[in-house]
């Protein structure tokens, strides 16, 4: 039986999928509780851009995937490492 934990990084995952296949060319911030997080090849892209170390999670049965994460509080100085990288970046809130 999944998790709640487990069901909100299945939701965030198929909304990366959703939103990927829409805009390939943009990597995705997601935010979760205190934290942002970006998923797959986003996750190796912006972690090799800030210096950060990525993880592998396994998510229900989507298997593994890679995931980066950092705090909410130093958005104001990753996202303009990433910009100025040549990254587009979009973020996702919930409402």
């Amino acid at each position: 039986m999944e998790t709640n934990n487990q069901n909100q990084e299945k939701s965030l995952l198929e909304s990366y999928n959703w939103m990927k296949s829409k805009h390939p060319d943009a990597v995705f911030l997601f935010r979760s509780g205190d934290s942002y997080e970006a998923y797959k090849g986003d996750a190796e892209r912006i972690g090799r851009t800030l210096n950060i170390g990525v993880s592998k999670e396994t998510v229900g049965d989507m298997g593994t995937i890679q995931v980066v994460s950092f705090p909410m509080a130093d958005l104001d100085v990753n996202l303009p490492k990433l910009i100025r990288k040549g990254l587009r970046v979009a973020i996702c809130d919930k409402k």
